[in-house]
């Protein structure tokens, strides 16, 4: 009810925190401040965005995965993987609590093992960089933490939604002079041997 409240609240107000921001920033540009604002709001979007497309993939993978097993409704693993780094691991319990009370085989505990080991390795190296990419370019470190610190402020919402916070937070700080130092401090470096890597798979997939 309170995540509803808040949600209804803030969409409300939307127009005064906007307002807010400009007289915050009344010497420089308004259009300036508007484009900090968007860049930020699309953060966030392009973000949930992306995580709810490997959602569907990764239903999808899981789903064949699973079928083959003959596991049902292990394919929900999926679903936890909104929430980042511990989602994973809980959807992974889940299959195989799944596979233990539908099956009770060892064959089937393994194929578990087996086909959440390679989706997981197709959303790391693969599906994550291409689907969601560095939407909030943030470092790992940081990135943690602001999830632990969300989850215990807000649950498990708040580890959904404490990445694109942050990276609305890194957008703002870029824009003002005397606080680049924090957004380098929580970003990422923006070339890397990664970066050149994902690169040409994109361009094996658009081939």
């Amino acid at each position: 009810m309170l995540i509803l409240v808040y949600i209804y609240l803030f969409l409300f107000y939307r127009h005064r925190f906007r307002t807010f921001f400009q007289k915050l920033n009344a010497n420089h540009d308004p259009k300036q401040t508007d484009k900090v604002l968007y860049e930020a709001s699309q953060i966030s979007q392009d973000y949930l965005a992306g995580k709810f497309i490997l959602i569907v993939i990764l239903s999808v993978l899981y789903g064949l995965g699973f079928f083959i097993i003959g596991i049902k409704y292990a394919v929900l693993a999926a679903v936890f993987s909104i929430i980042p780094y511990i989602g994973n691991i809980i959807g992974g319990v889940l299959a195989l609590i799944l596979a233990v009370v539908t099956k009770g085989s060892t064959g089937a505990i393994l194929g578990v093992v087996v086909v959440m080991s390679i989706a997981q390795f197709l959303e790391s190296y693969i599906l994550e960089p291409l689907v969601v990419g560095k939407k909030v370019e943030l470092n790992p470190f940081f990135t943690i933490l602001i999830v632990v610190l969300g989850g215990a402020v807000w649950g498990i919402p708040g580890m959904i939604v404490a990445i694109p916070y942050l990276g609305i937070v890194k957008v703002i700080l870029d824009r003002v002079k005397p606080l680049t130092p924090y957004a380098y401090l929580i970003g990422e470096d923006e070339s890397s041997g990664d970066d050149d890597l994902m690169s040409k798979v994109k361009g094996w997939f658009k081939k």
